[in-house]
């Protein structure tokens, strides 16, 4: 079954098992792993991410992964880190 509308609130499921975090390389499979198994087309998605201030690797903010979000349709709410891909491209 596909999902018009896939949410993940208050993730942590982006910590690895070293302690650092998702690459940006490991984000951008996330997204084609949601995008081609979880979502109909033109299917969207709602991340709310966690501060993760002790951990090592690109947070929600940093310049590359936001970067990377906006070229696979993602807005963006800074204040409450909240990622709305309307289509996950």
């Amino acid at each position: 079954m596909r999902f018009d509308l896939v949410t993940a609130f208050m993730i942590g499921f982006n910590t690895k098992r070293d302690g650092t975090l998702f690459t940006v390389g490991d984000w951008d499979w996330f997204l084609n792993d949601v995008r081609n198994n979880q979502l109909k087309a033109d299917g969207h998605l709602l991340l709310k991410m966690i501060r993760q201030a002790d951990r090592k690797g690109p947070k929600y903010g940093d310049p590359d992964l936001m970067e990377l979000f906006a070229s696979r349709g993602g807005r963006f709410q800074k204040k409450g880190r909240y990622a709305f891909f309307e289509p996950l491209l």
